[in-house]
């Protein structure tokens, strides 16, 4: 992870997090149901991996209120974490 500050705000990292290695349909791979591919907003796994790795601990919620394919509830729960979504 590369991190630096922002020209406006000092006191605010800015993380650079490479998540596109792999493609989206590998980071998929047995995880997610093939129609999922359908829906036009997909976040990549490994993106929501980092982001409940970084910022959940063991046993917190992991709420995404725009859930889409529930990208960040398959991250989530595959970790110790408890997760909720909802896609409006």
């Amino acid at each position: 992870m590369t991190t630096a500050t922002t020209p406006h705000d000092p006191g605010v990292p800015l993380a650079v997090w490479p998540v596109t290695e792999t493609t989206a349909q590998y980071q998929r791979a047995g995880r997610y149901l093939p129609g999922c591919t359908a829906h036009p907003g997909k976040m990549l796994p490994e993106l929501a991996r980092r982001i409940v790795t970084k910022y959940s601990s063991v046993g917190q919620v992991v709420l995404e209120p725009l859930a889409g394919i529930g990208t960040m509830l398959v991250e989530a729960v595959a970790k110790p974490e408890a997760a909720a979504c909802l896609d409006w």
